[in-house]
């Protein structure tokens, strides 16, 4: 029973924490880290500001989390799992889909990592170790499916890499609106005709 006791206590704090970045996502996206308080997420969350220290020792280690925790790079590994055993082309539509995906399900973190990164060197220099992470990641996926000859042995695919997720990216700041119809219809065409396009330039010749 203590046993128990001590999983549902454990189970309460992790919600709680995840309320709390949530809480913290959308105020961030709307003013920024500087003009946020620590009341104000409090009041958000219906919780005291100092529970709020209790799981962040900052404002900033709390912006760091809402940065860290809600980024794609844990998925795409298992993504890129998956993506292994399917024809490229679908690979790469996969790919991007998650990402795009991402984009939608934590559009206040996007949101708040662009505002941010003009504003803080720390969070510009953390955006840059995932960006390259990741793009680490597509690179070794793409290398290998080159080194099989399923992609022409001239192409960049670092390169590719940057031009898959660097569009997916824009197309997100230009035409995201609360994942309105005007967006599930730009992801649906970059997927298909986006994706296909640069694909295209991957073949061998």
């Amino acid at each position: 029973m203590a046993e128990n006791g001590i999983k549902s206590r454990k189970n309460q704090a992790e919600v709680r924490r995840e309320q709390i970045i949530d809480a913290a996502l959308t105020i961030f996206a709307e003013k920024g880290c500087g003009g946020t308080s620590v009341r104000e997420i409090a009041r958000c969350v219906g919780v005291t500001e100092g529970l709020i220290y209790h799981y962040f020792a900052s404002k900033e280690e709390l912006m760091r989390a809402c940065f860290i925790e809600r980024s794609w790079g844990a998925q795409l590994e298992m993504i890129l799992i998956e993506a292994k055993s399917r024809p490229l082309l679908d690979a790469v539509r996969l790919i991007v889909k998650s990402f795009m995906e991402t984009l939608d399900q934590n559009a206040d973190s996007v949101r708040m990592s662009v505002m941010e990164t003009q504003r803080c060197s720390d969070i510009n220099n953390l955006k840059g170790e995932r960006i390259a992470s990741e793009q680490a990641l597509i690179y070794e996926f793409l290398r290998t499916r080159q080194d099989r000859g399923e992609i022409n042995p001239e192409v960049d695919v670092n390169q590719a890499a940057t031009l898959l997720l660097g569009t997916a990216f824009s197309l997100f700041l230009l035409w995201h609106r609360d994942n309105t119809e005007l967006w599930k219809q730009k992801t649906a065409d970059y997927l298909q005709n986006g994706v296909g396009l640069l694909f295209l330039g991957l073949q061998p010749r």
